[in-house]
């Protein structure tokens, strides 16, 4: 088994509701995270290390957070690597992190929902345990984002806003 790293940078995937305003927030903990390790992933969890970095909706990150996460990912000890992010910024940070991917011989791997788990944990969960098997099962270096059962490198996938999902360009 393969070793891999966790970085969170927020995003739907971590939303809460906020009973006091009823806004969606982002919670600044990794406890829907910690919870999904705990449950899903109990036989391979000290394989999985954690890293905080952020706790934002990916359409609040900008140039300095997304020089911050490349980098924590260049500095990182792991070669295999998946990014919670934001959906719709999520091919922005991927596409910066290819460089580094291709200099380290990495497999990073961004993922999100378009759901928050703490309202339908089936997408969040399907996406996340999808990046972690693709690192597991296949030796791809690049950048990769996996979202929808479908995992493509980031210049091969893309959010169709209109209908609320990603899809294959190729």
């Amino acid at each position: 088994m393969d070793e891999a790293l966790i970085i969170t940078c927020g995003g739907t995937f971590s939303k809460l509701y906020n009973p006091i305003n009823g806004e969606m927030i982002v919670p600044k903990n990794n406890e829907i995270l910690e919870r999904i390790i705990k449950t899903y992933f109990k036989f391979n969890i000290n394989f999985i290390h954690v890293q905080e970095f952020i706790y934002k909706d990916s359409l609040d990150m900008d140039d300095n957070d997304r020089e911050g996460l490349k980098k924590l990912v260049s500095q990182s000890k792991y070669d295999k690597i998946i990014i919670i992010h934001g959906t719709d910024t999520i091919h922005l940070s991927a596409k910066e992190i290819e460089n580094i991917a291709k200099e380290k011989n990495l497999s990073v791997v961004f993922v999100g929902a378009m759901e928050p788990i703490s309202i339908n944990p089936i997408e969040g969960c399907m996406n996340l345990g999808c990046a972690y098997g693709f690192l597991q099962a296949s030796n791809a270096k690049g950048v990769f984002i996996a979202m929808n059962g479908i995992i493509k490198n980031v210049n091969e996938i893309v959010k169709n806003r209109e209908l609320g999902y990603f899809e294959c360009l190729k």
